[in-house]
């Protein structure tokens, strides 16, 4: 996509090898990693989206795989109108399949 004149950015969980510097602790103390899914799946995900709506200027366009897609769908399920700044979301794959109890 960014060879074809896209802007890519990419969003990463709490607690990865690429997530692990926060504005005020470390990753040794405590409050860094009180959190929970739904901070992830809320705030998270909408503060990265308002940061390349900030930057561009843009409503990008989201596209989730695997446990992205729980993530977004879980904050669309808390408010989907906070999610006013993304213009489009497109879930790839999965990461759980739903089956019927009966």
């Amino acid at each position: 996509m960014y060879d074809q004149g896209f802007d890519v950015y990419l969003h990463c969980r709490r607690g990865t090898l690429y997530s692990l510097t926060h504005d005020t602790y470390t990753k040794y103390d405590k409050e860094f990693w009180d959190f929970s899914s739904i901070t992830d799946e809320y705030k998270d995900m909408l503060a990265a989206i308002d940061v390349v709506y900030q930057s561009t200027g843009k409503k990008p366009s989201v596209v989730g795989n695997s446990f992205g897609n729980m993530s977004m769908f879980g904050g669309f399920a808390l408010n989907i109108d906070a999610f006013s700044n993304m213009n489009k979301y497109a879930a790839l794959e999965p990461s759980l399949i739903v089956h019927s109890a009966g």
